[in-house]
Formats: structure tokens, C-alpha cells, sequence
């Protein structure tokens, strides 16, 4: 019999991050439990966010986009992207990230995979860094609040390149100066899930890792 993946209490991972100490400068844990997999037959729903921004010199302008995307068939459910005036490249990140699980809790989904090439923000929402921008930590908080709202939420950090369909919404908005928008032709679908390399490295033997659920 596979044993059982590790389940982890949300509210003890949601809980408020201490900054570390002089001689410690992370939280530790598992690295089984950072990246979440999932068997190929697996039902479900994942999140991919990005985000990028222009140096003040630049611009000090930025974009966030999200997608949804329905498994197993990869199918796009829905996704945003929009161009900010001012802002910061992990500030980008983390409005992608809460603006995606929020999408995904009006859609009345209760478990949801977050996958991004953010370290900070995945490793920060998920306790293993701490957070001292108070910026961020707003965003953090955010974040804490729309997971305790879901049954479940996983993690998993990826090298941008597997992001690049997420990368290519947030890059199309930096570029063009729109606003929100969520309308996808079918056109531009397809061509997002053409980009799509998450199923590259989200996939397991079987085993699902990385869950964390309500006590």
C-alpha cells in the first residue's frame, strides 16, 4: 500500500511570519513538502501567476497576469492580466498570485495548486522565508486570509521558463499600457496552452505531495 502523502494543518502554516533571527535566516521544512505533485489521471484546477515591472529608472511601471487552468485536460478556464503604473517586480508577483486564488474562490473551487516562478512569494506564503517589506506583508496577509478560505492549497515553485504561459500574459501587459482584462480569443488560447510547460515537472509517479489542508 503507497502510504499516505504528508497533510499539513493550513492554519499552522498560515500562521503570522516572525522574521528570523540573526543566526537563522529562514524557517525550514520539508522539501517534500514545498513542491506539490500530482499522479497524471489527477482532477483538478491550477494556478500559474506572474509578474513583472520596470525599474523606477525605467518607469517604476509593472503587470501581474494569472491563468486557471482545469486538469486533466490543461483546459483554460479563465485569466487576467493587467498593466500597473507604479509598482515593484514582487509586488507584481504577489497581486498575481491573491488575485488568482481570489478568481478561483469566486469560481467556487475549494482546492487549488499554485505553481509560479516566484520564490519569495511561494516560500513566504507557504512560511518557509520570512517576510519584511511591510508592502509585501499586506499582501501576505491577503494571501492568509483567501487560503483559510479554501479546503486545500498546494505549492509549487518553478524555473520561469515552465511559466512561460503566464510569463507571456504578464509580458503582453507591461508592454501595451491596458488595463484588467480577462476576454481570451480562442486563438489566443490555444496559443497559451501551446506555452504551457507546468505538465513538464507538476506530474509524479503516483504520489501527491505537498498538501496542505484544514485541520
Amino acid at each position: 500500500m503507497r502510504p499516505s502523502p504528508p497533510h499539513i494543518g493550513i492554519d499552522k502554516l498560515l500562521e503570522p511570519v516572525t522574521p528570523p533571527s540573526s543566526s537563522s535566516a529562514s524557517i525550514r521544512l520539508d522539501p517534500e513538502v514545498l513542491y506539490a505533485r500530482v499522479p497524471r489521471d489527477f482532477v483538478g484546477f491550477v494556478l500559474t501567476f506572474d509578474g513583472s515591472a520596470k525599474t523606477k529608472k525605467n518607469g517604476g511601471y509593472g503587470s501581474y497576469s494569472w491563468i486557471l487552468w482545469q486538469l486533466p485536460a490543461w483546459d483554460i478556464e479563465e485569466a487576467e492580466r493587467e498593466h500597473l503604473d507604479s509598482t515593484t517586480v514582487n509586488l507584481t508577483e504577489y497581486q498575481g498570485m491573491n488575485n488568482g486564488v481570489s478568481a478561483a474562490l469566486e469560481a467556487g473551487i475549494a482546492e487549488l495548486i499554485v505553481v509560479g516562478d516566484s520564490r519569495l512569494a511561494i516560500q513566504q506564503a507557504m512560511g518557509v522565508i520570512a517576510c519584511k517589506n511591510e508592502v509585501l506583508q499586506l499582501e501576505l496577509a491577503r494571501h492568509k486570509e483567501l487560503a483559510r478560505k479554501l479546503k486545500s492549497i498546494r505549492y509549487l515553485h518553478v524555473m520561469r521558463c515552465y511559466n512561460a504561459a503566464a510569463d507571456a500574459l504578464a509580458t503582453e501587459a507591461l508592454e501595451d499600457n491596458q488595463a484588467k482584462r480577462r476576454e481570451l480569443s480562442g486563438a489566443r488560447r490555444a496559443e497559451l496552452e501551446m506555452l504551457n510547460r507546468v505538465p513538464e515537472v507538476i506530474y509524479s509517479g503516483g504520489e501527491s505531495i505537498g498538501v496542505m489542508t484544514r485541520s
